[in-house]
């Protein structure tokens, strides 16, 4: 089985060769002889007496995709939807049977075999299952110093905050999202995953965020591309956020929502200290907007628009009066603005 997810190692070393620096994988089944049902699908447990055969198992994976492809896996998560049991790959976790698998195997045999993979649990299919999921974990200090990142996915329920992740130093990440509407790939589509990303970084203060696939298998919106590969409003919606807020940055304080049906969130960027505000108008109009720029000296602002006519396209640089300055968003748009510091 090992063999079988290693054939995913080539688009893996293309998003590393084009640069992509953190990769993580979701593992959704145990092998099969490690379950109570003896099946990859329909659910079924992890058998205690297959915890350390399981553990080294993703350790292996781990190797071998440095070994085999040089690339270097950022985190792994060990069970993908523990709450859900599926006609596909799938197995049924607890939080008790977390913290024994974090705790007592995974976390120290990554650890003996000296690989710096970040562990990620639990990955629910709802975000209001976490605490009876992770709790257990992170209140446990042996377990929890393994853990990098608790992991989510918003299926029926959330974003919503998860405080404690932040009180143990761990990171807090949406980890898939979609929905199963039929295929749009215009602007509404767009603006639902503007509000995904917009409450899981602004309001559930979630450290990430993945969408599920890049391009679909089926013929509803759970691509960015949809299935013959064209290009949807929300492959450039996730642009506005991606391009230009970067590995490391850190969000600042904007107000969420600064008008009706109009939501900011603003970052800095780790690498070149500029700021990026990403302000999402659901209106059927246009919406005049200020912004002001404190504590900074901004050198210029340029606005990038997505919206029914328009793919992430760079616009004319806003005009600064003073540190503040007012744009126009467009109706139904999302707009980054990317504002360069003085020295």
């Amino acid at each position: 089985e090992i063999a079988g997810r290693l054939q995913l190692a080539q688009p893996v070393q293309q998003a590393r060769d084009r640069g992509v620096t953190q990769i993580w994988a979701t593992e959704w089944s145990p092998p099969a002889a490690y379950k109570s049902n003896n099946n990859l699908n329909n659910g079924g447990t992890l058998l205690t007496s297959h915890y350390q055969d399981y553990a080294n198992y993703p350790a292996s994976y781990v190797k071998t995709l440095k070994s085999s492809y040089n690339v270097d896996l950022f985190a792994l998560s060990p069970f993908n939807e523990p709450d859900y049991t599926t006609s596909y790959e799938s197995s049924s976790v607890n939080g008790s049977q977390f913290l024994s698998f974090v705790r007592d195997y995974l976390g120290p045999t990554f650890a003996s075999q000296g690989l710096t993979t970040r562990i990620v649990i639990p990955e629910p299919s709802r975000n209001n299952l976490l605490a009876s999921l992770a709790d257990p974990s992170l209140n446990d200090a042996n377990a929890a110093k393994y853990l990098f990142a608790i992991g989510t996915h918003l299926y029926g329920a959330g974003p919503t905050a998860y405080p404690l992740a932040a009180a143990k130093g761990k990171e807090y990440w949406e980890t898939e999202m979609s929905d199963f509407n039929p295929n749009d790939p215009g602007m509404g589509s767009g603006l639902q995953l503007a509000g995904w990303i917009h409450n899981s970084l602004a309001v559930a203060n979630m450290n990430a965020f993945h969408f599920w696939w890049l391009i679909n298998v089926n013929t509803d919106n759970e691509g960015l591309l949809d299935s013959s590969g064209n290009v949807t409003k929300r492959l450039y919606v996730m642009g506005n956020y991606s391009k230009f807020i970067r590995p490391g940055a850190t969000r600042i304080g904007a107000p969420a929502s600064p008008a009706n049906n109009v939501d900011v969130s603003a970052y800095r960027n780790a690498n070149n200290g500029s700021l990026v505000i990403v302000a999402v108008n659901r209106n059927g109009s246009a919406s005049s907007q200020t912004f002001n720029l404190n504590g900074v000296s901004a050198a210029s602002v340029i606005p990038w628009v997505t919206d029914g006519s328009r793919n992430l396209a760079q616009q004319s640089a806003a005009a600064l009066s003073g540190n503040s300055f007012s744009y126009s968003l467009p109706a139904q748009s999302v707009t980054s603005f990317v504002v360069s510091l003085s020295s």
